[in-house]
């Protein structure tokens, strides 16, 4: 429902690149998070604010990659979350990235645990 939009004080979207983007949803939101296995995009207001390419690394199984990302994103931005800050959204990011990177070099994503 768009009453959980309106009572929220920063809306964000993470999107994998695989996805069907719907504008009109995606304009609903602050920031869209693509990612893809090579790399994550930080957009606001349909501009590019951030991105970060990922090292090539070969993945033993990326299943439930994006899972750990949302995941550990959602834990730093709940833990860090006092008054919105960019910088906090980036680190949250990179944070998620590690997590999710290391989670596909492993087998078994529940191997993350530091979450």
């Amino acid at each position: 429902p768009r009453t959980y939009f309106e009572s929220s004080k920063v809306k964000i979207l993470k999107l994998a690149s695989t996805d069907v983007f719907n504008t009109e949803f995606i304009e609903l939101f602050d920031y869209l998070i693509v990612t893809d296995s090579r790399y994550v995009n930080l957009f606001s207001n349909k501009k590019l604010i951030y991105s970060w390419k990922n090292k090539e690394k070969k993945p033993i199984c990326t299943i439930g990659a994006g899972d750990v990302f949302v995941a550990s994103l959602s834990c730093s931005l709940y833990n860090c979350f006092r008054q919105f800050e960019l910088s906090d959204l980036i680190s949250a990011i990179e944070l998620a990235i590690y997590y999710a990177s290391n989670s596909v070099a492993a087998p078994f994503t529940c191997r993350i645990k530091e979450i």
